[in-house]
This record gives C-alpha cells, structure tokens and sequence, in this order.
C-alpha cells in the first residue's frame, strides 16, 4: 500500500543529532538562530528534548532543560516540538503519584512541547495509556516508541508483539526505533506492512545511518506505508546520527511521497549548520561516514562511540575490537536492558574495565550494580532506576510522595536552606529534581556560587556582565577574576574580599 500523503520528516538537528555528532555540547544560545530559520522550512516537528541532552543541560551546560525549550519554541513558534520522555522515569515509581506526573507533562506544555514520544511503552501497558492520556488531555500529541532489536531471532515478530501490546493504548503515532541501523529494506517493509494490518495509527521511522541502509530502507518503507521519517540537516547527519535531511528531500520530490519541504531552503540552513558544526569542532565526535560493524554487532550507533572514546581516555585504543566482542556480553550478564543511551554509557564503561583488567567481571563499576539491581526490580515489580534513586535519597520510611510540595519539602531537607531557597516555588526546578537529584543540585549550587561571585565583583566596583569569572590560585590564595569578551582582565578580587 502506497502512501498518498505527504512524508512527514522530523528534523533531529537540535536534539539528537547534535548529541550524536558533538556530545550535546551545544548551548541554548547556539541554537536559537538555527531553530528560527528552521522554523520557516515546514517540517511535521522538531526535536528539541531527550532524557540524555535532560540530563546534560543540568549536568555540563549548567542550564536549565525547561528554559531551552521555551527559548527554542519563541525561536521557532510555527513547527512543532517534540520531546521524548520515558514512560517507566515518570510513570514507573509508586513513589509518585498522579498529582506530580500530571503536573510535569503540563509543564512540558507549558514550555511549547506539541509531541511527546514516550519510550519504554510495553513495561506496563497500562502505565503507558495513563501518560498517552495525560499528554492529551494538555492538547499534545503522543507518540509511542517500538524497539527494534535485530538480536531477537525474529525481530519483526518482536515488534509486532510491541504494537500489540499497547493496542488499546489511544496514542496518536508508532514510531519504530532502530537506533543501530540495522533494518534492512526488505525486513522494514515486512514490518510496516505487518504493523499497518493491525494499527491504523500513522507510522514514523527512527534510524541511525551509522550503516549507510536507513535512507534505502526509509524509501522501501514509505513505498509500504511509512508516513514519517526523523532526520538530520546534512551538516549534523551520517556517522553515528540520522539519515540526512536534504538527501531523503530530494529522492521524494516530484513524486508522491515528495515532502514538500524546499531543497533550496534546506541548502542555506545547512550552511549555517556547518558554520557552527566547525565553530565546536574540538567538541565533534569525528565519527566515520559508515560502520558496517553495527550490522554485525547489533549495536547503537552511540555505543560504538563512547566505546572508543572510553578506551581512547584510557590510552588502549587497540582494545577496541576485544572491547566490541566483550560488550554483549556484558549486557547478557546484566538481563540484557534495552540499549537506552543511559543504559549504553553503564555497559561500556563495565566493558572497558573488564578488557582492561586481568579477568571480566572481577571489579565491578558502581553503575553497573545498581543496573543488575533495577533490571531485575524493572522486571519483577516495575519500578525505575530513577525512583528508585529518589527513595534512597528522599524518602524515609517508605513514605510516598504525594505532591510537589513534598518534593520541595525533601529538597529542604537534603540540601542546605540557601540552595532550597533557590528553588523556591518553581515548577521546573522540582522537576528536574524529580528526574536528576544530584545533577539537579549541582546546577543550583553553581548558580549560587556565581550569584555570591558577582555580588562581589560589584561590591569590588567590577562591571560583572557580559564578563567571565575565574577563581585563581596563587601561592594557595584564591583570587576571583573577571574577564570581558575581549579577553581583557577588568576585575580581581583579592582572597580578603572572596
């Protein structure tokens, strides 16, 4: 069956594929002009959200996830937004009652969110119709994610079996995921075919290019079906990212799945895009155009990367294809987890240490422990890792938390009164408390830190905006420093004043 309509392409440039290609190290502020001329091209959405950038804008931006999609949706209020969202991280936890997970997805509402793709579906079908619900009782769009596993001896079967888990579930999309590039054409359309017999809800394609198959198998299914596709601007595409916008642009046009969308627009973006791929080259992952491995390995494009950066890190690069045989098992050991980016991050770095030490699995990293635990928890009484790390760190006694409130309350008593302050009555930040405790606290104690230096800074009679602030040590005394955009030293304030 033929698709008719025109293909629907999700543009991951401001997402994943920034964090495929340079770590996610791009800033709100990088992005913003990229996001407005984006704006004007006509895509189905645009991601702007994962729990991994999540994570990393409290962590090593030292900015807040909640003010970068407001910033981004002012910048691009046309097209929508999509963020992904796990269903187990919010929905799986007893320790969170309907009143906090209502309050989070209006939030992300609030914040210019239009579509939220929900992973993790099939842990609790009925968890998942209650976040289908909440997402569209705030006028959101909810997309369900179904993972590919080509380590499954009938994977297409295995989807399937995903699909019709969530049946009842009223979702507004399925989105097949195959993060590492692995869905041959034939096999693609097999399972678009299968899925559209049984769903009539609109199917969108996931795919890393990291094999150089997800454009060929993105036409074949398309041809079957398939009504959207995630891409990237080809300045942020290929390697360890998405198959590239333009390219899958141009294969369509003049044709009946054409998108619609102006090459020639796409072109001068793209030049942008590039402009500022160059301006964080020392940031940029230089993965390869194509790694056939992955079709051997069955593994994430991501996985492969932070593979040989670990092992780079750790100066035994030659380890790599030893590491790349290991790491399975490793995750076999582990109840075989699906292969989140979290969940890869805690496997690579057991299987470095495991090449690297005299025989596997005699030291075991922190990480990997608590993964063994709450992958047998996930399974028996399905409860997350995340909830998990909040009862240990919050609660006493079992005690459920029942509201925001409460979690403000915890966040009194675990940090000092100044950092709590802080806090004070925002919404966001107790949700990122919610999700991320401790990097949560690291963003607001940075934040206090920088607030007491300008304070004296001023009190120094330094000018402090639009200026960067440096503690120096000298001779074991501290110094506060100021340097404008000019790389000029306009300020210090001795260690008696700091």
């Amino acid at each position: 069956m033929t698709n008719t309509k025109p293909t629907a392409i999700t543009e991951l440039l401001l997402a994943d594929a920034q964090l495929a290609v340079l770590g996610g190290c791009l800033p709100t502020t990088a992005l913003t002009a990229l996001a407005a001329e984006l704006d004007t091209v006509g895509y189905a959405a645009l991601q702007v959200m994962t729990p991994t950038l999540y994570r990393l804008c409290l962590d090593t931006l030292g900015e807040s996830p909640w003010r970068r999609m407001e910033s981004l949706k002012q910048a691009a209020p046309k097209t929508r937004l999509l963020a992904t969202l796990s269903v187990t991280q919010l929905f799986g936890t007893e320790l969170v009652d309907s009143t906090v997970r209502e309050a989070c997805i209006d939030q992300l509402s609030e914040a210019g969110i239009g579509i939220l793709r929900w992973t993790d579906v099939t842990v609790d079908p009925e968890l998942t119709k209650e976040a289908v619900a909440f997402t569209q009782e705030q006028g959101m769009k909810a997309q369900l994610s179904l993972r590919w596993n080509a380590r499954m001896n009938n994977a297409v079967a295995d989807v399937c079996k995903q699909a019709a888990a969530v049946e009842e579930v009223t979702a507004d999309a399925l989105v097949i995921s195959d993060t590492s590039g692995n869905l041959s054409p034939a096999r693609l359309t097999r399972l678009v075919e299968q899925l559209k017999a049984t769903s009539h809800l609109p199917l969108q394609l996931h795919m890393s290019e990291a094999t150089g198959i997800a454009s060929a198998s993105a036409l074949a299914a398309l041809e079957a079906g398939l009504a959207g596709v995630d891409t990237a601007l080809s300045a942020f595409s290929m390697g360890y990212s998405f198959p590239p916008t333009e390219t899958l642009v141009a294969t369509l046009a003049e044709s009946k799945l054409d998108t619609g969308l102006s090459l020639t627009k796409l072109e001068a973006i793209a030049g942008n895009a590039r402009a500022l791929r160059l301006k964080y080259a020392a940031k940029d992952t230089a993965s390869p155009g194509l790694d056939v491995r992955l079709l051997k390995h069955h593994l994430p494009a991501y996985t492969l990367r932070d593979l040989e950066e670990s092992l780079e890190n750790e100066q035994a690069s030659e380890l790599f294809e030893d590491a790349l045989a290991h790491i399975n098992t490793v995750r076999l050991a582990a109840g075989e987890p699906v292969m989140t980016e979290s969940v890869s991050q805690v496997l690579v770095k057991q299987t470095v240490l495991n090449v690297l030490c005299d025989s596997p699995f005699q030291s075991l990293t922190s990480d990997y422990q608590q993964l063994l635990k709450n992958n047998l928890r996930l399974s028996e009484k399905n409860i997350s890792d995340l909830a998990e790390r909040v009862a240990e760190s919050l609660i006493d006694d079992n005690k459920t938390v029942k509201s925001l409130e409460d979690y403000a309350t915890a966040l009194t008593q675990w940090s000092s009164a100044d950092i709590a302050a802080k806090a004070g009555d925002s919404k966001s930040t107790l949700m990122d408390y919610v999700f991320y405790p401790k990097e949560t606290l690291k963003l607001l104690q940075q934040q206090d830190v920088s607030d007491a230096v300008a304070a004296k800074l001023e009190s120094a009679g330094v000018e402090a905006s639009d200026a960067e602030v440096y503690t120096v040590s000298v001779d074991g005394k501290a110094y506060v420093v100021s340097v404008d955009s000019n790389g000029q030293v306009n300020g210090i304030v001795p260690p008696s004043q700091n």
